[in-house]
């Protein structure tokens, strides 16, 4: 299930990072073109959020939680996939360009 989130997360980033169509990304990966969809404005805080239950999870563990908890989690989702997908982006303009736009630490400005 891991690995599914993981390759999920990887085909919102590429398509987030643009040039990338949901068709292209659906013939690329196998997956329908609707879900590619909605896994992207699931990521981006369009639509809700709603976890599967497990047979491990203990009973009501979701419904136990307060609201703002809850979306204080799926905002914290979403800030790490974003997080991901500039340091991609980063990585690849520094790949290209050469030019390195991460400040190192301790560097005195000019």
């Amino acid at each position: 299930m891991k690995n599914n989130r993981e390759l999920k997360e990887k085909i919102v980033r590429e398509y987030l990072a643009g040039g990338t169509s949901y068709n292209e990304l659906s013939r690329k990966y196998g997956y329908a073109g609707q879900s590619i969809c909605e896994w992207v404005k699931e990521f981006e805080g369009k639509k809700r959020v709603r976890k599967k239950k497990s047979p491990d999870d203990s009973i009501g563990k979701a419904e136990e939680l307060p609201k703002d908890v809850k979306e204080l989690e799926a905002e914290l989702r979403r800030t790490k996939l974003r997080n991901k997908l500039l340091e991609e982006v980063i990585r690849l303009n520094q790949e290209e360009t050469g030019i390195d736009l991460i400040k190192k630490a301790g560097t005195k400005r000019s």
